[in-house]
């Protein structure tokens, strides 16, 4: 996984991206179609237990208003 997509309330976009700011994940919102989306992307050299501990928390009620989809990559040899 090299990042996640979210949508729904600009409020809960905002306070995702601020986690993923303090986190050290890279992020950009965009306008879309069906609107905002926020990017976050776990560069290559990521710490994978720090991914981990990132994406759990987003299984929790704390950002239960959003819809996340994720972004895949073929791992290079």
């Amino acid at each position: 996984m090299i990042g996640i997509i979210a949508t729904g309330p600009q409020a809960d976009l905002d306070r995702l991206q601020a986690f993923a700011t303090k986190s050290g994940f890279p992020s950009k919102q965009m306008d879309a179609p069906e609107g905002w989306e926020l990017f976050v992307v776990f560069p290559p050299d990521s710490d994978a237990s720090a991914v981990a501990a990132f994406t759990d928390r987003l299984r929790g009620s704390e950002f239960s208003a959003l819809e996340f989809g994720y972004a895949m990559a073929p791992v290079s040899p």
